[in-house]
């Protein structure tokens, strides 16, 4: 079972979805985003959902982490996870 907060930011809800993918480690470890620390707990799940294509960012530099998420976004971000065969835990 996956729970996601609506209310939460960008980075809550594609954390989540990296958790449940089994938190796989992604393949490049370089982040292109200004505004994603190499130290925050989310490094890896930003880079997780950018390599997956569960995400592109707000734009080719920004990450937005602390942007609160619409339902819409949420649902892309789940469609997105979930048609690149994210279903269970890993």
């Amino acid at each position: 079972e996956i729970r996601l907060s609506l209310v939460g930011s960008e980075m809550c809800i594609r954390d989540s979805l990296w958790r449940y993918a089994g938190e796989p480690a992604p393949k490049n470890m370089s982040c292109g985003f200004n505004d994603v620390d190499a130290n925050a707990f989310y490094y890896k799940a930003v880079l997780w959902a950018v390599e997956n294509g569960v995400t592109t960012g707000k734009t080719a530099t920004q990450f937005a982490p602390g942007a609160t998420c619409t339902r819409c976004e949420v649902a892309a971000f789940m469609f997105r996870a979930f048609s690149k065969g994210i279903t269970t835990v890993k």
